[in-house]
């Protein structure tokens, strides 16, 4: 499905109402799959591709995880774990995320 995807927090950090409004949309296509995190086990997640793009390397985002913390008319909020790689490690973070649906949006 398409959405507008607003992230709520960064690095793991709830951002305040204003900044987290501030931030422009990641828009793109929403699907829940399987992803392998080591070679013999996969987690639920929930990617967020780029519409136009076709050949895989659309990917702007991955909330692994997930679960449905609220949902509206056109809404979902889902909260899950992101992976950051911060000084050559990788590390689990909460994330957040509002999902408006629609094309229209």
């Amino acid at each position: 499905m398409k959405v507008k995807l607003h992230l709520i927090r960064r690095h793991g950090i709830k951002l305040p109402d204003k900044e987290a409004d501030g931030m422009p949309p990641l828009v793109g296509e929403l699907k829940l799959c399987q992803r392998w995190v080591s070679p013999t086990r996969t987690l639920p997640a929930l990617e967020l591709t780029a519409a136009a793009i076709t050949n895989g390397s659309g990917l702007l985002a991955v909330l692994f995880e997930p679960r449905i913390a609220g949902l509206g008319s056109n809404w979902l909020r889902f909260t899950g774990y992101e992976v950051l790689d911060i000084a050559q490690q990788k590390q689990l973070v909460i994330q957040e995320w509002r999902c408006y649906i629609g094309a229209g949006q």
